[in-house]
């Protein structure tokens, strides 16, 4: 989306941030706007709300004509977050206007913030004022973090101050939405160590404000905070690795820190955010309960804005303004100088400006490095997202491919059971039908059987009887009824023997049956056993396949998830150190260029003094001169005053002497003071090419000490930037093997669960 030009634009282009903006114009609603601060935004401006008369700090923003898309994004994100603020000590929100690429954001007014309190002043504040101030800071950091945001900008210069000396928190141009967070955001000297350190151990919360606000105790303690003095990359890395800063001992004569605000500083600092307070536990620290006092800050305003007017004097009516042409304006240009009130002097207030043109381009050169590191997160973020979407899309793929594997090994053991099922159930129906028909044709045997034993019995029976009958017949003894009774019984006998005599082939048979038929059951039920064991061993045969091809399958998918995250942590690896490699180099350029404009500097200030050299020498040879005259004047009159007397001793002497001896003597009078003007002229000259030679000296030794006092400076920066750098790599590459070696434990963790799965 191009950027808007006017509401109008961002209306039609986007209505949802079209509805952060008024339509009204800025600049007509907007009167007597003066200058009251300058920052690496822009310029804050005092004015007064023309409609409501209500006096507002605008603070212009503008992402310019380049399509500068980020700085734009950054502009919508501290109106957005300034919008849904509301805390007595959070700078309140007034509206917002867009002008000509411009952004008027317009807050409720201050006086000044804590940094110039002190630089009004000229010396730190004590205690109970650093108390003060900060008590309201916390209050004001437990609501944020309360709604899970980040300022991540604290200082003493975002800490403002209202005519009644309630603390407001502003500036919210660095601050997150979310926490946690991962951006490399915030100004180096304040910057918390997990900060800079994003980038390698991941995200950060809240506690980095914790950090920023020990930072700006120091600073309100000692007027500045700690390694302010040392160029911004080597104080990035002398904080990430060295022990916390701590407060300067005093000098002899002034009073020593208390013990409340040394611990209160040292709890702040920790060096593990895990160790830190939260805002709310520091509210109730001991510094804070014993040394907060609202009078003391309203004292200290009070003092303040005296000085200032008293500093001013006349040039405090005159403050550089930036007024928007507007006759109506003329009406309240009276009123508004005598209700304008600051603890900020004009002079900080042109110095500000005028810092921000020196130092734009080391401005510009540190807000590259930071849209750099966070160029470089993101990046990192966006590979990260990558893996893990690889890694899904692989796990998906796995799964597919091992679900697909699953249904053909329960469709194979489906039909492998099916086809058991039905083997089983044919061969007990074969049995089943086999036992009927033997069963059939042991019962027509056993038929068959009695049935020819009735054919013999009744045969023999025959045999018998008729043998019986002829022996009984035939014996003379028995009568006719005994031999009657006789045939009977045998006959009855007989038929008796013949009833058992099948009875016990009946039974016999039918014994040698039931074994047959026991047998044959038997052995039907030891060819179904033996079918049953075929089957059940061919079904363990085919389960252990399956397992087998099941753990190859999960071999594969193991070999193919190894190769994969082992090539994205070499990936991984390798765009962290390119990404090193390339934040080392811009470092390492920007130190260069810090150098060479420190020297540069250093060159235009002895060549200024080069320049105001020869003032200094002619005001030296004037008094050397004027010496000289007054020493030529003294010896004129002396000889005059000779001259003199000789001539009244000639014309007054008795002795005949001639004319000639009177001028000889007054040639030689002349001629011993023409030798001694010659002598003091020639020290005149011995006087000013010493006086040439000492200052000469004296300045070229300056300058050498400076030259060379700045090269070791500068050398020193540049090894404890090196020092640090390598230190820093050295740490990566250890973090690097430790990711390592936790992989390859993961990976072996892994195949060693999946090498257990093929016993159990």
């Amino acid at each position: 989306m191009p950027l808007p030009r006017s509401i109008k634009d961002l209306i039609e282009n986007d209505s949802e941030y079209g509805n952060l903006f008024s339509k009204e114009d800025p600049e007509k609603l907007f009167i007597d706007l003066r200058e009251i601060g300058h920052g690496n935004f822009g310029a804050v401006y005092y004015a007064r709300n023309s409609e409501t008369n209500e006096i507002v700090a605008i603070k212009k923003m503008s992402a310019g004509r380049k399509q500068n898309a980020e700085t734009w994004q950054d502009i919508l994100n501290e109106i957005r977050f300034l919008r849904e603020l509301n805390h007595r000590h959070c700078i309140a929100y007034r509206g917002c206007y867009l002008k000509e690429y411009t952004t008027w954001l317009a807050m409720e007014y201050c006086l000044g913030s804590a940094a110039d309190l002190i630089e009004v002043h000229k010396k730190p504040l004590n205690e109970g004022e650093i108390a003060t101030i900060v008590c309201d800071t916390l209050s004001a950091l437990d609501y944020l973090h309360s709604m899970h945001r980040i300022h991540r900008d604290i200082k003493a210069g975002n800490i403002l101050l209202t005519e009644d000396a309630v603390v407001k928190l502003a500036d919210f141009g660095s601050a997150s939405f979310t926490s946690p967070a991962n951006s490399f955001v915030g100004t180096p000297y304040w910057i918390a160590p997990e900060v800079i350190l994003a980038m390698e151990n991941g995200q950060y919360d809240g506690k980095v404000d914790i950090w920023s606000l020990g930072i700006t105790c120091i600073e309100l303690a000692e007027r500045k905070p700690p390694l302010f003095n040392m160029n911004p990359m080597s104080a990035l890395y002398h904080i990430a690795q060295n022990d916390p800063p701590t407060l300067m001992m005093k000098n002899d004569n002034q009073l020593s820190y208390t013990n409340d605000f040394i611990s209160f500083i040292a709890i702040c600092l920790q060096k593990n955010p895990n160790n830190r307070p939260t805002a709310n536990d520091l509210r109730d620290t001991s510094f804070i309960t014993n040394n907060s006092n609202r009078e003391i800050l309203i004292d200290l305003i009070r003092r303040t804005k005296e000085a200032v007017k008293e500093f001013d004097n006349i040039r405090y009516r005159r403050m550089k303004k930036s007024k928007i042409s507007d006759p109506s304006s003329s009406r309240h240009n009276h009123q508004s100088v005598n209700e304008f009130s600051t603890i900020k002097t004009s002079r900080i207030v042109i110095r500000e400006q005028r810092e921000h043109d020196q130092d734009d381009q080391q401005l510009e050169q540190f807000r590259g490095y930071k849209q750099m590191r966070h160029q470089h997160q993101k990046q990192l973020k966006q590979f990260e997202e990558r893996c893990r979407n690889e890694k899904t899309e692989l796990r998906s793929k796995l799964e597919r491919e091992y679900n697909i594997f699953q249904e053909q090994v329960n469709i194979d053991n489906n039909r492998l059971l099916e086809k058991h099922r039905k083997e089983l159930a044919d061969r007990v129906k074969y049995n089943q039908n086999h036992m009927k028909n033997l069963e059939r044709q042991l019962d027509d045997d056993l038929e068959n059987e009695i049935k020819r034993f009735h054919q013999e019995q009744t045969k023999q029976y025959k045999i018998k009887k008729d043998e019986f009958k002829k022996q009984i017949l035939s014996s003379t003894i028995l009568t006719k009824s005994e031999k009657e009774d006789e045939i009977r019984r045998l006959k009855d006998d007989l038929q008796l023997k013949f009833r058992n005599d099948e009875q016990k082939l009946r039974t016999q048979l039918t014994h040698n049956y039931t074994i047959r038929q026991l047998q044959t059951k038997r052995q039907k039920f030891l060819l179904l056993h033996t079918l049953e064991r075929n089957l059940f061993e061919e079904k363990c045969t085919k389960s252990m396949d399956i397992i087998v091809q099941r753990h190859g399958l999960l071999k594969k998918h193991h070999e193919q998830t190894k190769e994969v995250e082992l090539r994205q942590l070499t990936n991984l690896h390798k765009m962290r150190n390119d990404f090193t490699h390339k934040q080392h180099q811009t470092e390492i350029i920007n130190f260069n260029e810090y150098s060479n404009r420190r020297q540069k500097e250093l060159i235009k200030r002895h060549a200024l003094n080069q320049k105001q050299f020869p003032k200094n020498i002619k005001i030296k040879q004037a008094e050397i001169k004027r010496q000289y005259k007054e020493a030529y004047n003294i010896q004129s009159q002396q000889y005059k005053a000779l001259k003199e007397k000789i001539r009244q001793d000639y014309i007054h002497t008795t002795t005949n002497q001639s004319r000639e001896e009177l001028d000889s003597k007054l040639k030689a009078i002349k001629d011993e003071q023409r030798r001694k003007f010659d002598t003091l002229y020639l020290r005149f000259e011995e006087a000013v090419q010493k006086m040439l030679d000492q200052q000469n000296i004296k300045l070229n030794s300056d300058q050498e000490r400076e030259r060379n006092s700045l090269k070791t400076t500068l050398d020193e920066d540049q090894r404890n930037l090196l020092h640090l750098q390598e230190e820093s790599y050295h740490r990566m590459e250890q973090q690097h093997a430790d990711e390592r070696r936790q992989l390859e434990r993961n990976i072996e963790d892994r195949l060693r669960k999946l090498n257990e799965q093929v016993f159990y």
